[in-house]
């Protein structure tokens, strides 16, 4: 079995399930999680190629894959914290 899923090739709906997966809050997939998971699923699929010369083993068409994977980069600021009073937060570039 171990055999077989490491030789399938990554189908892009796939990864496009785990960047979604990531983005919740209320699922158990944090962010950096989902992020670690894409990546080392991509990187098993590159390994594929270039070790057993498989063609079409990640073919990615969907643009919203690029905007979920920067989407779950942005930093989200922890929903229980607590400031102080009459802090305000400094303003980032836009």
């Amino acid at each position: 079995m171990l055999k077989l899923a490491s030789e399938t090739p990554v189908m892009e709906d796939t990864l496009m399930r785990l960047l979604v997966i990531g983005l919740w809050r209320e699922l158990p997939l944090s962010a950096p999680d989902a992020v670690e998971l894409v990546e080392q699923l991509v990187c098993r699929a590159a390994a594929l190629y270039y070790d057993l010369g498989l063609t079409d083993v990640l073919h990615m068409d969907r643009l919203e894959f690029i905007d979920a994977l920067l989407n779950l980069c942005v930093y989200k600021h922890p929903e229980n914290i607590v400031l102080p009073q009459g802090y305000t937060p400094p303003n980032l570039a836009t």
